[in-house]
């Protein structure tokens, strides 16, 4: 699959938010294990912290993972953050697999100052729901936001009302 490619004349740095797909190579099924998708997790809020963001929202699925986050500092670099991350988790996978695990590139979605977070974390948060994994979201174990508990997010969620 060919890389995505970043919108010209954007830096994608700064106090910025992105929503983020990245894919597993040949979307393997590498998010299925509870010690290998914590030590995913803790690396996504680690390298968001020491880059610069705040994780509003993300989602381990079994060959994907989609994540919301929003540039806190001005020295925020999405290429950067993602690349340290994908690196770092995927050096972890070949340790125990001696196979490559992400896709080149991911892709985005630069939210536009006017444009509302909630139906974005929403969207994310609800993906496991939507693929038949679980019937409530607070019952998977991969996901969560750096910002809010998941029952918070709920009650957002149902101040939001039906989809």
């Amino acid at each position: 699959m060919a890389r995505p490619r970043r919108l010209g004349g954007i830096s994608y740095v700064g106090p910025a938010a992105y929503f983020i797909t990245s894919c597993t190579l040949d979307r393997c099924k590498a998010f299925t294990t509870n010690d290998f998708c914590d030590e995913c997790q803790l690396e996504l809020l680690a390298t968001s912290q020491r880059f610069g963001f705040s994780a509003t929202a993300y989602c381990f699925m079994p060959d994907h993972v989609h994540y919301l986050v929003s540039g806190t500092r001005a020295d925020a670099s999405l290429p950067d953050f993602v690349s340290m991350w994908k690196q770092r988790t995927g050096f972890a996978w070949h340790k125990r697999t001696g196979k490559r695990l992400w896709q080149k590139g991911y892709y985005e979605h630069m939210l536009r100052s006017d444009e509302a977070h909630l139906p974005i974390a929403r969207y994310i948060l609800e993906n496991p729901v939507r693929a038949g994994l679980v019937r409530d979201i607070r019952d998977y174990p991969w996901l969560g936001s750096d910002r809010f508990s998941i029952d918070e997010i709920m009650a957002a969620f149902e101040a939001l009302g039906p989809r």
